[in-house]
């Protein structure tokens, strides 16, 4: 039942995350890009329990830019996975400072660790 937002404006990256999620029963609300995202958000049946995007984005948007949308909707913190191309030298900007960031290529089932042990961290968090 968790349901994921996924950024990414590579198409056949976007069609392989979305494969895998809903091979584990995790629905997908995917977005290639944040424009995309934005026209979406205020349709969303539900508020995402994640959001699972790339870095760099079209238009020169980047996670920050995702972060954020989706802030300015529902006014909490989601869990976020940041996918990133970048070399180890790589920091991310202070609004990324909270989530996740994983170096691409990431294998199937690293990425689907990350998942579930940001849910939990979020949900742990929540009851504290």
């Amino acid at each position: 039942g968790l349901y994921v937002l996924c950024i990414e404006d590579d198409l056949m990256v976007r069609k392989s995350i979305e494969a895998l999620l809903g091979e584990f029963g995790i629905l997908c609300e995917a977005s290639k890009s944040v424009a995309e995202l934005a026209e979406k958000l205020s349709r969303l049946e539900r508020m995402p329990d994640l959001i699972l995007t790339d870095h760099r984005l079209a238009g020169g948007t980047t996670a920050v830019d995702v972060v954020k949308a989706v802030f300015d909707e529902f006014q909490t913190a989601i869990p976020t996975i940041v996918l990133t191309g970048e070399g180890e030298g790589f920091q991310p900007a202070e609004d990324l400072e909270n989530v996740v960031i994983l170096r691409k290529p990431i294998c199937a089932t690293a990425l689907l660790t990350q998942i579930r042990t940001a849910i939990s961290r979020h949900e742990a968090a929540a009851v504290s």
